[in-house]
């Protein structure tokens, strides 16, 4: 898991997880700088369980990100728990939105989907993928229609 939150107010946080584990929840303030380039300003980032924190230094301070935000539908389903979400935005980075610096223990992928919509429990993904398709509103009205 990782993700990236902008603020109305020019914060924001980016966030690395993989497993049960959150590597990396660095704060900062972002600054769009043209319509492809933004520059984010790294911040004191807090210790969390996992996490050491961060206290970025001259080095690492700033980083300034070409970047391509367009309009681009993705409907997936989560795997953990089976729901299914859309996606209306997809952000594509040139590099990385962390700072160097920081462990983390896989490559970053660089692009991101934005502004997602729950559309409710995933009928076909799961271990009770028979049950889910038995309960479906369908298959209740298909039963229905059948006992009468």
């Amino acid at each position: 898991m990782h993700y990236l939150k902008f603020e109305s107010d020019g914060s924001g946080s980016a966030v690395y997880g993989y497993g049960q584990t959150i590597y990396a929840d660095i704060l900062f303030q972002y600054e769009l700088l043209s319509e492809s380039t933004m520059r984010l300003t790294f911040l004191d980032s807090p210790p969390t369980v996992t996490f050491p924190g961060f206290k970025p230094d001259n080095e690492t301070k700033i980083r300034c990100l070409d970047y391509e935000l367009i309009e681009h539908q993705l409907v997936t389903c989560t795997t953990i728990v089976p729901r299914n979400y859309q996606f209306k935005w997809k952000l594509i980075l040139s590099q990385s939105p962390f700072p160097d610096g920081v462990d983390l223990p896989r490559k970053l992928l660089l692009t991101y989907h934005g502004y997602r919509q729950d559309l409710g429990p995933s009928i076909y993904a799961g271990p009770n993928t028979a049950t889910r398709k038995w309960n479906s509103p369908l298959n209740r009205i298909l039963r229905y229609l059948r006992l009468k």
